[in-house]
């Protein structure tokens, strides 16, 4: 979108706030979000009486090309809008026209009201559950969802423990000022983030780790595991010669994914070229800052964002992720071992998806993670050993398998 059609949404948005309360956005999936009136009846118009209603509010349109909350997201939508009237309100508007495209023609209707208050008073009672994804909409949006869906069950999906990723970083931080910032940051998430389980209905984590962090401060509170969706792709068997280079995919966005690639390149990386002078480490992902950038060599190709990255998920001999802090279930692990690549990572990047040990190679030490890479790019036995393990354990995440302890999560709140 150039800033000229930016500006005019912007002055658009000015002139409609104080507008009956009939008039709310509509996002389009033309050129550019369009703003359109609609009666005020329209809404409720559009939804089966035989279903049930879900309003699920996250923070921005889902971009499931670019990050893997976004993919989880957009694999939840499409589950649920099988069996239920489906609302989406994005607090930011903007969004790539493909995303709001492909919900539309998944039956969502995506709102953005130019008044959160008039639109939930009038429209409230039409919403048998409400889903506040992330922690800045749950505080945002929790009391004023409390106040007028008032038969609604709420649901808090936190998608990651943000405190627990923050106290991760905090610990590993060198310089005192940002360690003591990143403590208070991960103290107030903890607060919003426990309080938060126990002033809604029902809330989802993606691990059992998180689960079990949260029952230890609330014993009793109604968690849920709704973990990463990840649909097998039908592809024909992989061929250890047809493979080359290693890979790691990550929005920089998400600043474990830098620490990660900065330490590949510091620890772990000059280890295996060492030992495999011809081999290549493939970094994608969207907005890769300066740091990320400069690590770019014969050895090392920095690709930044790749619109469709199956070519690349093919060709890949091994995945590697160094991760060193986060939370949740990496959706790069998820995807990696769906296309049957041989993974290497940290305890931490293997979090969520209760391995039992031989699907891929958990190491925290670089020198052991280098070993594991060496043996995984060298040897074609133990290759395919781990194409077809990692493949095979992802059957628990499929949308089929998910999609039954999601609507039994759902099934429950209304029989309590």
């Amino acid at each position: 979108m150039n800033i000229h059609k930016y500006l005019s949404i912007r002055a658009s948005l000015r002139a409609l706030r104080d507008m009956p309360l009939g008039i709310y956005l509509r996002i389009r999936y033309l050129n550019t979000p369009l703003i359109k009136r609609q009666r005020l009846d329209l809404l409720p118009r559009k939804l089966a009486p035989s279903k049930k209603t879900i309003l699920f509010i996250d923070h921005k349109i889902p971009s499931p090309d670019k990050d893997s909350g976004s993919y989880r997201i957009m694999q939840i939508l499409k589950i649920l809008s099988s069996s239920y009237n489906l609302v989406f309100w994005p607090d930011n508007i903007l969004g790539a026209p493909r995303h709001i495209a492909a919900m539309e023609d998944m039956g969502i209707e995506i709102v953005a009201p130019v008044s959160s208050q008039r639109f939930l008073k009038r429209y409230g009672r039409y919403f048998d559950i409400v889903i506040l994804s992330r922690p800045k909409v749950l505080k945002k949006y929790l009391n004023l969802v409390k106040a007028t869906c008032i038969d609604a069950k709420v649901i808090y999906d936190t998608v990651d423990l943000h405190y627990m990723r923050l106290k991760r970083q905090a610990e590993l931080a060198e310089n005192a000022s940002e360690k003591i910032r990143l403590m208070r940051q991960a103290r107030d998430y903890f607060h919003l983030e426990t309080t938060g389980v126990i002033q809604t209905d029902q809330t989802w984590v993606v691990a059992r780790e998180e689960q079990q962090a949260l029952f230890a401060e609330h014993p009793h509170a109604n968690v849920r595991v709704v973990p990463n969706i990840h649909p097998l792709p039908s592809i024909r068997k992989r061929d250890f010669d047809d493979t080359r280079d290693v890979l790691f995919i990550g929005s920089f966005d998400h600043h474990p994914n830098i620490d990660a690639m900065r330490y590949c390149a510091a620890e772990v990386w000059p280890l295996i070229i060492r030992q495999i002078p011809s081999a290549r480490l493939i970094i994608i992902g969207p907005n890769p800052p300066p740091e990320i950038q400069e690590l770019a060599s014969p050895s090392v190709i920095v690709k930044g964002y790749v619109p469709d990255i199956e070519p690349e998920l093919l060709r890949a001999r091994v995945f590697l992720a160094p991760l060193r802090y986060g939370a949740g279930m990496k959706g790069k692990i998820g995807q990696a071992l769906s296309y049957g690549i041989p993974t290497v990572t940290t305890a931490i990047g293997a979090e969520g998806f209760s391995f039992s040990g031989n699907e891929l190679i958990i190491t925290d030490n670089p020198s052991e993670m280098a070993k594991a890479v060496v043996a995984l790019y060298t040897d074609k036995r133990i290759w395919e050993e781990y194409h077809h393990r990692g493949r095979v354990c992802m059957e628990r995440f499929t949308p089929d398998a998910v999609q039954v302890s999601l609507h039994a999560n759902l099934q429950c709140l209304f029989e309590q």
